[in-house]
C-alpha cells in the first residue's frame, strides 16, 4: 500500500464508506456495506478500518450494526463496537456498551447494560429485525417493556452471547438477567435460551413470576410458550395466600397447577401442611396432599417471602 495509515475525512457527507476508502487508496472492506461514516481510518499492516459517524451503519446480509464508532478487523472478519451501539438480526436485537460480531460464525458477544429482545422461535418472513429493526436504529426495548410482537421476549443483562445460526440459535445472558414475555418474567444470575427447543434454563436465584405468584429455585427450566416450568434445588412457591417449600416442582400455568415433590411444607393462613407430594390447583382453590406422613399443623407461622434478586 505504501502507507501504514490512511485517514479519510468526509465531513458533510451523509452517506460515505467503502467508495471513499478506495478513492483514498485503501481497499474496500470485504463482505460488508458501510454508510453514514464522516471519517475513515485504515491501517494496512493490521487490515483494520475505523469508521466514525453519527451514526455509522454496517450491514452484512441480515446483520446490521449502528454506532458512532465501529472497528472492522479485515483479517478476522470481526466487527467491534467500543463506545456503545446497537445490533439487529432476524432473531435478536439489542443495544450495549460493547459489541463484538464474528461474521463467519454469526456469533455476537455484548457487555455493559445489554437491553433488547429476542425471537422465541424461528423467524417468520417480514419480521422487523430482518428489515433492520429498532435496535439497528439505536432504539431498543428496555428489560421491563412488553414486546410489541407476542413471539418476542424482551431482556436485560450485563453480558450476552448470541448465536444467529439457524440450526443452533442460542442466547446466553449473565448478570442480573431479566426476561419478559407477556405477563411472565424469568430472572436469574444466568439464563440460557435455546431457540430450537424454545426453553430457557435459569441458574442462580432463579425466579419465574406471573402476577403475584412466584416460583423460586437454584435451577429452573421454563418454556414460556407453553407456560410450563420445572424447578430444582431450594424450591419455594409464593402466592397471595400461600407459601411453600419442596425439593422439586413442576408448573403448568395454563391449567394453573403446581406439583411439589419431596419434603413438601405448605403454609396457608395459620395452617401448615407437610407431605411428600402436593398438587395445588389455584383455579379450584384446592390442594391434594400425598405420601406418609401427611399432616396439618394449626397456628404455624409461614416464612417471610424471599427478596427479589
Amino acid at each position: 500500500m505504501g502507507a501504514a495509515l490512511i485517514v479519510v475525512a468526509l465531513a458533510g457527507l451523509s452517506d460515505a464508506g467503502a467508495p471513499a476508502a478506495r478513492a483514498a487508496g485503501a481497499p474496500a472492506p470485504l463482505g460488508i456495506d458501510v454508510s453514514g461514516a464522516s471519517r475513515i481510518e485504515y491501517e494496512d499492516a493490521a487490515q483494520e478500518w475505523v469508521f466514525r459517524g453519527a451514526p455509522v451503519v454496517v450491514v452484512r446480509g441480515t446483520l446490521r450494526i449502528a454506532a458512532p464508532e465501529i472497528l472492522y478487523h479485515g483479517g478476522a472478519h470481526q466487527i467491534e463496537v467500543l463506545g456503545g451501539g446497537a445490533i439487529s438480526t432476524p432473531t435478536f436485537e439489542f443495544g450495549a456498551e460493547r459489541i463484538v460480531a464474528m461474521l463467519p460464525a454469526r456469533h455476537v458477544t455484548a457487555s455493559g447494560s445489554v437491553r433488547g429482545r429476542f425471537l422465541g422461535g424461528p423467524a417468520a418472513p417480514g419480521d422487523a429485525a430482518g428489515r433492520g429493526g429498532a435496535a439497528a436504529q439505536g432504539r431498543v426495548s428496555s428489560g421491563g417493556d412488553a414486546a410489541p410482537d407476542g413471539r418476542w421476549a424482551t431482556f436485560s443483562a450485563e453480558t450476552v452471547e448470541a448465536d444467529d445460526r439457524p440450526d443452533a440459535g442460542q442466547i446466553v445472558a449473565t448478570g442480573q438477567v431479566a426476561v419478559l414475555r407477556g405477563d411472565q418474567q424469568l430472572r436469574a444470575d444466568r439464563i440460557v435460551y435455546d431457540r430450537m427447543t424454545r426453553q430457557g434454563t435459569a441458574d442462580g436465584h432463579a425466579v419465574l413470576a406471573q402476577g403475584a405468584d412466584r416460583l423460586l429455585a437454584d435451577h429452573l427450566v421454563a418454556d414460556l410458550d407453553r407456560g410450563e416450568a420445572e424447578a430444582r434445588g431450594q424450591v419455594r412457591l409464593e402466592g397471595e395466600d400461600m407459601r411453600g417449600v419442596a425439593d422439586h416442582a413442576t408448573l403448568a400455568q395454563r391449567t394453573q397447577t403446581v406439583v411439589l415433590d419431596g419434603h413438601v411444607v405448605l403454609y396457608r393462613d395459620r395452617a401448615r401442611l407437610e407431605a411428600e407430594r402436593a398438587t395445588i390447583r389455584f383455579a379450584e382453590h384446592t390442594t391434594i396432599a400425598e405420601g406418609h406422613p401427611a399432616k396439618i399443623i394449626s397456628g404455624a407461622e409461614a416464612p417471610p417471602p424471599e427478596t427479589s434478586p
